[in-house]
């Protein structure tokens, strides 16, 4: 006769650990993934002359862009910072 440690109690399987494990690690993975990839983004598009001047002027020319540099300020209103604007020559 043998006796089970744990009556009554299932052990995952080997593809549910895997599952667990893969969950788990997209959970960790995926913000950080996802913070570098829009931090990219924002330090390519601000890596531009004329973004700076939109931004510092407080509106665009262009439609898309307009409406990036309208949602960068309202972002900074409501997050109440100051922000600073410097065009650093490169060379």
């Amino acid at each position: 006769m043998t006796k089970e440690k744990n009556p009554g109690v299932v052990r995952p399987t080997v593809f549910g650990r895997m599952r667990a494990y893969m969950f788990a690690g997209i959970l960790v993975t995926a913000p950080i993934g996802i913070t570098l990839y829009l931090t990219w983004i924002i330090v390519h598009f601000i890596d531009n002359q004329g973004a700076m001047f939109g931004l510092s002027k407080g509106t665009a020319r262009d439609y898309d862009t307009s409406r990036i540099v309208h949602a960068f300020h309202a972002m900074a209103a409501a997050l109440r910072c100051s922000v600073w604007f410097e065009f650093v020559p490169s060379g």
